[in-house]
């Protein structure tokens, strides 16, 4: 069953591909072959799910610096811009506030 969860972190490229990574971690051609794709190879034996450590972003291999899980969590994040808008990220129980109540909190922050 699906359900909203919301992450926030930070990740950066390794700069190298599933095979590159692959092959530095040990694994060969014939490994590859098992799973039919160096990605699969990745996410089956390399990828850790539980930690979500590493994960690939349009071909390459990024790892994970940070992850943080804020389900059930409430976030009110506002940044100003040059112009005097804010860019906004709210995530709230829509039974314990408003949204302008959230957007409040969130500029009160920023």
């Amino acid at each position: 069953m699906s359900e909203t969860v919301t992450y926030k972190g930070k990740a950066k490229s390794t700069g190298l591909t599933a095979q590159q990574y692959c092959l530095n971690k040990g694994f060969s051609e014939s490994d590859m072959e098992e799973y039919g794709s160096w990605e699969e190879l990745f996410y089956e034996k390399v990828c850790d799910w539980k930690t979500e450590s590493h994960c690939i972003v349009k071909g390459e291999v990024f790892e994970v610096i940070s992850f943080e899980n804020l389900e059930y969590e409430s976030i009110f994040q506002a940044t100003k811009n040059e112009d005097g808008s804010y860019d906004f990220l709210l995530q709230y129980y829509d039974g314990g506030c408003s949204f302008g109540e959230a957007l409040e909190e969130a500029v009160k922050n920023a």
